[in-house]
Parts: C-alpha cells; structure tokens; sequence
C-alpha cells in the first residue's frame, strides 16, 4: 500500500484507507457457506478453481465521511 501512497488506519472495527472520501465501518454479525448445490450449475464453473465462496452479514456502525471545505 505504501508504493500507492495509501495509507492504513484502522477505526474500531475494521482497516481503511486515510485518502477515502466516504468510508463504512461494518462489524459481521453473521455468516452463510455456500455449497455447489446451493450455486446455480452455470455460476458454479466459475469458481471450480477457487472454491466457493462464503456471505458476510454485517451491521454500519459508524460512516465517516471527509470534509473538502
């Protein structure tokens, strides 16, 4: 990140890059595993190579938003 001239911060419960003009801070509150019968057969093929993937759930609790005035 550093070679991109980001900067890393971290505000209570997740990383985010200083230069972001808006910024959501999410924590998860839950978490689905998909199976190759729970993916359709036409979108499963695409991740045959990198396995299936999981869905995260969360709730905001905090947006930050840069002031430019």
């Amino acid at each position: 990140m550093e070679k991109c001239g980001m900067t890393v911060n971290n505000e209570d419960v997740a990383p985010y890059f200083e230069e972001s003009s808006v910024i959501v801070l999410c924590k998860v509150i839950g978490k689905s595993y998909f199976d190759q019968k729970s993916v359709d057969e036409n979108v499963y093929e695409w991740y045959q190579k990198e396995g299936v993937h999981s869905h995260y759930y969360g709730e905001i609790v905090k947006v930050l938003v840069k002031d430019y005035k």
